[in-house]
């Protein structure tokens, strides 16, 4: 009790004397960065998962062209699952005496099941704009579907799960699935598409995925994260992103409570002294100071979580018209995680200093001297990177992504030390031929070695993750405006004879529109894997894989098509058009356990054609091209009948052309995919604008460390601002030594930064974020830059008291 009642009269004086003030500031602003980047990456990520799954129809999908069964059903609502199901076909549909093929989904009452949407009521149905133009449909027509007469309602402007089913060959008419029975138009043999979509927990989701795998083997179940490479690339970039972003601010938040438990044990020792002279006893000095940093943390850590829960208010209230993305309710436990850590980091990062001060001499008074460090210091700082590790990987549960960020901090502190001491040596030789204000800021630098040090390492980090942050987010946004560019295709045109192709191209040509060229469609299933029957040739977790249970989009190609590029191999030459080789795409054949040599046999016409794998390559489906698992050499397939297809871009103003094309060939299929890239565009948009503010968290949060790393030796820089005044200097010469001083630290620590974000990022683009390759030669001119203006004036406006200060206001301050 004695312990606790001095460690509150200690608080007290500390906050007095501004000592707490300067320490609270520097952790509660890490607190308060670390709490508002992870509440915000947290309600960024559901929220773009929500408009994933929104997109895509629900968490996971089951597709059947048989009804779904009772009974999985009834185990999904077992798992608190929500469910919706809904039946698409084909049907001609009539209204005002004309005929038009439409694409029928059929939607019970639960959907959509993420999301607002009104549903046609029974009795009635909903056009899509091409169907009410085709039938010259108004509102209160009746339109007829199968034998049942239905009344036109208001029409489809955005369907919310459109994907690439019916909708993509015909117009859509949506219905009441309760009316379907009526029009009498399902008869034994119909081609159905049954969708059964599902949200609710992962882990239940997970679990009906294994139970109905166990139920039906062949069942195609599939998810927005796994299944749909366009919008698995965007949700999973984002969120590696989002955890780098996480990892950044943890080890921030670790820098800043380093430098300020430092800065506090360093002031006290000459006050442990004091109470070693009245007889204090090492362990009662040791419960003392426990005490007080336990509890200062404890408030550091709550006013810091207030604070970034009143960041959330600001973008929910003030800011909300920045972010078009709707953000899902406030989540608490990023608090509870930031309260942890910062504990976890000042206990551990503070337990070593808070040691040394039990052991500090009497004579300290009198004498200050270096104290050793305890025999356990480098055992409890090891203990603690592990724990921060611990809570890194809980925090990304990605391996990957935090072991090169882990080694890229290490590599620039190494780099950093070396650059220190290299710097500090060589300052002797240099200074004495310098003009005094250079000569004095020089001479602040050597005389406060370690404080010098501790500067440029932690300047140098917060400047590398800067930079780092920076680069990815400048290559992710780069990589999606090239997928989605402006004239990005937005209608594909399949079916196409083999005799039609020349027409059609110099149709389009004549129309003065682009195509992404003509690609030959051979259909064939997989059968064969180096000689054995696929499925048995593959794991057991592979054989439900979708593209075993249907029939695959084959092709020929005698050049690498665009936006595809080689991970693995080199790409066939002319002369060996006629081997029998084959070229997979790298998602494709990691799902298949598939790898380079290995012999694939594939049923065309009841023919096998076995091809050994080549080459391994990465295609951006993001592109809207046509794109395809398997390619083949010219002389390979074709010889088998095929059809051709095709894509390109039309305006609004244009889309009169496919009235004339369809009447003009009318044995091909439009496909309409303008309402999905619209949507995907939305989504990168939303993305993007979650990503400046992330970044904008991270240079907060990164000044804030800067702010406590000269806050640190702010006393010993009174000290010697005392002397000088003394002495007759200027409030201008002061300002110009200290500018040449923290010059030479942010200039040294900017382009050690930009080595380590230059390296870090060329790893990180290339292994998570699967980046193509990009320049990084900006970076060494952006990292000194960098360094120089952030740390300078970092450094100036933490130090602008003493400038503004005379001798005598500094003595009575130490006095104080």
């Amino acid at each position: 009790m004695k312990s606790f009642l001095l460690a509150w009269l200690l608080f007290k004086r500390d906050w007095r004397a501004g000592e707490m003030r300067i320490l609270l500031f520097a952790v509660v602003t890490a607190v308060t960065c670390l709490s508002s980047i992870g509440l915000f990456t947290d309600r960024v990520s559901r929220a773009i998962e929500t408009q994933t799954a929104a997109l895509f129809g629900g968490d996971l999908v089951v597709e059947s062209d048989q009804p779904i069964k009772p009974a999985w059903r009834e185990h999904a609502q077992k798992l608190q699952l929500r469910d919706s199901v809904t039946l698409s076909f084909l049907s001609m549909v009539e209204a005002n005496g004309q005929f038009q093929l439409a694409a029928i989904k059929a939607v019970d009452q639960h959907y959509p099941l993420i999301g607002e949407f009104r549903r046609p009521s029974r009795d009635s149905v909903w056009l899509s704009p091409r169907l009410v133009s085709g039938l010259a449909i108004k509102n209160n027509t009746k339109i007829k579907v199968g034998v049942a007469s239905f009344t036109a309602a208001p029409f489809i402007q955005v369907e919310p799960d459109a994907t690439n089913e019916w909708s993509l060959f015909a117009p859509r008419l949506m219905m009441s699935l309760a009316d379907v029975e009526k029009t009498k138009i399902i008869q034994p043999g119909s081609r159905l598409n049954y969708r059964w979509a599902l949200t609710g927990s992962s882990a239940h989701l997970e679990e009906l995925r294994a139970f109905l795998l166990a139920e039906s083997p062949g069942l195609r179940i599939l998810s927005a994260a796994k299944d749909q490479p366009t919008l698995s690339n965007i949700l999973t970039r984002s969120s590696d992103y989002f955890q780098l972003a996480s990892l950044v601010s943890i080890a921030l938040t670790a820098v800043a409570c380093a430098i300020a438990i430092r800065r506090y044990t360093e002031r006290h020792y000459r006050y442990v002294a004091l109470l070693r002279t009245f007889g204090m006893e090492q362990p009662d000095i040791l419960r003392v100071y426990l005490w007080n940093v336990l509890g200062f943390g404890l408030m550091a850590a709550i006013i810091g979580g207030i604070l970034g829960l009143a960041g959330q208010w600001l973008l929910d209230h003030v800011f909300k018209n920045l972010i078009s993305i709707p953000l899902p309710a406030i989540s608490f436990w990023p608090i509870g995680y930031a309260v942890i850590l910062v504990l976890i980091t000042l206990m551990g990062v503070g337990l070593p200093h808070l040691l040394r001060l039990k052991n500090v001499p009497t004579l300290h008074i009198l004498r200050a001297r270096v104290l050793p460090a305890e025999r356990a210091t480098a055992y409890w700082y090891l203990v603690t990177l592990l724990m921060l590790l611990l809570i890194g990987y809980f925090t990304v549960q990605n391996l990957t992504v935090l072991g090169y960020f882990v080694a890229s901090v290490l590599c620039v502190v190494a780099l950093l030390l070396v650059a220190g001491w290299l710097m500090l040596a060589g300052l002797q030789r240099v200074r004495s031929q310098l003009n005094s204000a250079w000569r004095f800021g020089l001479a602040n630098v050597h005389r406060y070695r370690t404080n010098s040090l501790v500067l440029l390492v932690g300047f140098g980090f917060c400047i590398m993750v800067l930079l780092l942050m920076l680069h990815l987010q400048n290559g992710l946004l780069q990589d999606w405006r090239q997928s989605l560019p402006v004239g990005t295709p937005n209608y594909f045109v399949v079916n196409i004879p083999a005799e039609s192709v020349k027409e059609l191209e110099n149709f389009l040509a004549a129309k003065q529109v682009k195509t992404a060229g003509f690609y030959p469609v051979v259909r064939g299933r997989l059968t064969t894997l180096n000689g054995k029957p696929f499925k048995e040739a593959i794991p057991e977790s592979a054989r439900a894989d979708e593209s075993l249970q249907r029939s695959l989009n084959l092709t020929w190609r005698g050049t690498l098509p665009e936006k595809n590029t080689l991970l693995a191999g080199q790409w066939w030459n002319q002369k060996e058009w006629g081997l029998p080789v084959v070229s997979v795409e790298h998602r494709f054949a990691e799902r298949l356990h598939l790898k380079m040599h290995d012999v694939i046999g594939v049923t065309v016409n009841d023919q096998i054609v076995t091809a050994k794998i080549v080459n391994i390559r990465d295609v951006n489906w993001v592109s809207f091209r046509p794109t395809f698992y398997m390619i083949y050499p010219p002389k390979i397939l074709q010889n088998f009948p095929a059809t051709y297809l095709t894509s390109f871009y039309l305006s609004k103003q244009q889309n009169i052309l496919l009235t004339d094309l369809v009447q003009k060939f009318p044995s091909v299929s439009v496909i309409d995919v303008a309402d999905i890239t619209s949507r995907l565009q939305s989504l990168m948009n939303n993305v993007t604008q979650a990503i400046f503010f992330i970044l904008g968290f991270v240079f907060i949060a990164s000044i804030s460390v800067l702010m406590a790393g000269v806050q640190a030796n702010i006393t010993d820089r009174m000290q010697a601002s005392m002397i000088l005044r003394a002495l007759g200097a200027s409030q201008k010469q002061l300002t110009i030594i200290m500018l040449n001083e923290f010059m030479l630290i942010g200039a040294i620590a900017g382009l050690i930064a930009a080595i380590g974000a230059a390296i870090t990022s060329i790893y990180i683009s290339s292994h998570v974020f699967e980046l193509a390759d990009r320049s990084v030669w900006q970076l060494f001119l952006l990292g000194p830059l960098v360094g120089v203006v952030v740390v300078t004036g970092t450094g100036l406006l933490a130090s602008r008291k003493i400038l503004r200060q005379n001798a005598a206001e500094i003595l009575r301050t130490f006095e104080g």
